[in-house]
Formats: structure tokens, C-alpha cells, sequence
């Protein structure tokens, strides 16, 4: 079985499938993988991947 839902707007996905399940996605270069984790609660994957300290927006006060 396989269901899915798309909504164009803010952008909804939904997804239902039985069985094993594999997505890949490709990861930019200014990404921390060896700190990423992902936690799976209620039907929920959340996938938490950090970027590296050189990309993280910087603020810089203006007088």
C-alpha cells in the first residue's frame, strides 16, 4: 500500500507506505554530518543536521 499527498502552497507532503522504506538526499558541502541525528516519535521522522561553524550567519552591528 502507498499514499501520497502533495499541496503546492507552503509545501505539505504526506506519506503512507507498509513495508520497508529507503529515501536518499543529497547533502550540500557546508553541512556537519558527523553531528546529525534523527529521532522517530509517533510516526514522525525528525532529521536534525547541523551546518558548520564557517556557514552559521554571523551579525555584525552597524553604528
Amino acid at each position: 500500500m502507498f499514499e501520497e499527498k502533495k499541496d503546492e502552497g507552503k509545501y505539505y507532503r504526506h506519506e503512507i507506505s507498509r513495508g520497508e522504506f529507503l529515501r536518499t538526499q543529497l547533502l550540500p558541502d557546508n553541512v556537519d554530518d558527523a553531528n546529525a541525528g534523527a529521532s522517530f516519535n509517533d510516526g514522525i521522522l525528525k532529521v536534525t543536521i547541523p551546518k558548520t561553524e564557517s556557514t552559521k550567519r554571523k551579525s555584525i552591528e552597524i553604528k
